[in-house]
């Protein structure tokens, strides 16, 4: 309940004021609740742990830490195929872009992208959201390329 509750504070209409330090105790809550009653691996808690890191934000440690906690679990439990699995692989390489780590970001994404389409089709909204993360991973990387030619003096300095 605690993390259907959080789920409506953050999902509340821009015209209200998003509550998130009562979103993120609620996750916590149950987060700590799934742990002592299933287990820190149980598919609950992981989804707990995921909902929370989406919440923390992409410029997070713990974030990062969960993100990463998460995938090694559904890997674990649901197997690497898992559609959620995936979806938290995903998770974690957009924040891993965000903290610079390209290469890591755009081979995850790459391995989330294809095994959602795999798994799930190619016109799934999961599928099409993880296709838009690895477009904008694969044009940084080329605007990068592009501007160490084209600006050579600036990587320089």
């Amino acid at each position: 309940c605690k993390n259907n509750l959080a789920l409506v504070l953050k999902d509340r209409d821009d015209k209200t004021r998003f509550d998130s330090q009562k979103a993120e105790q609620l996750y916590r809550e149950a987060r700590a609740g799934a742990t002592s009653r299933l287990g820190l691996d149980h598919p609950d808690t992981l989804t707990y742990e995921h909902n929370l890191a989406v919440l923390l934000g992409n410029n997070s440690e713990e974030a990062e830490k969960l993100y990463r906690h998460v995938v090694e679990g559904r890997e674990k439990r649901l197997g690497l195929e898992n559609p959620d699995t995936l979806r938290s692989l995903s998770s974690l390489a957009c924040l891993l872009e965000v903290k610079g780590d390209m290469q890591n970001a755009k081979k995850m994404q790459y391995m989330a992208y294809k095994g959602l389409q795999l798994r799930l089709g190619e016109d799934h909204p999961h599928t099409l959201t993880c296709m838009n993360n690895l477009a904008t991973r694969l044009a940084a990387l080329v605007f990068k390329i592009r501007s160490f030619f084209l600006f050579p003096k600036a990587w320089r300095t």
